[in-house]
This record gives C-alpha cells, sequence and structure tokens, in this order.
C-alpha cells in the first residue's frame, strides 16, 4: 500500500487502512486524542 490521497478518517474503511496511514504516512492528525489510536470510529 502507498500513501495516497486520503487524509480523514471518514475517507478510510478500516482500522488496518487507517493505521497505515497514521504510522507509514506520518498522518497524526488521525489520532484526534492523541492517544496512539488512529480513528477511533474504526479501531475500537
Amino acid at each position: 500500500m502507498s500513501c495516497g490521497s486520503k487524509r480523514y478518517c471518514t475517507q478510510m474503511t478500516s482500522c488496518a487502512e487507517a493505521q497505515f496511514y497514521f504510522r507509514q504516512c506520518g498522518l497524526s492528525r488521525l489520532d484526534g486524542d492523541r492517544d496512539g489510536v488512529p480513528c477511533e470510529q474504526l479501531c475500537r
């Protein structure tokens, strides 16, 4: 997978995808509460 044009949690389709963008692409905005878990809606 490569860093594409997705930038927001609403564009992610799975927790794994959100984690990839968060960790590999440096999208810290996906972790709104800064607890290390991106997109809480997907990664509960």
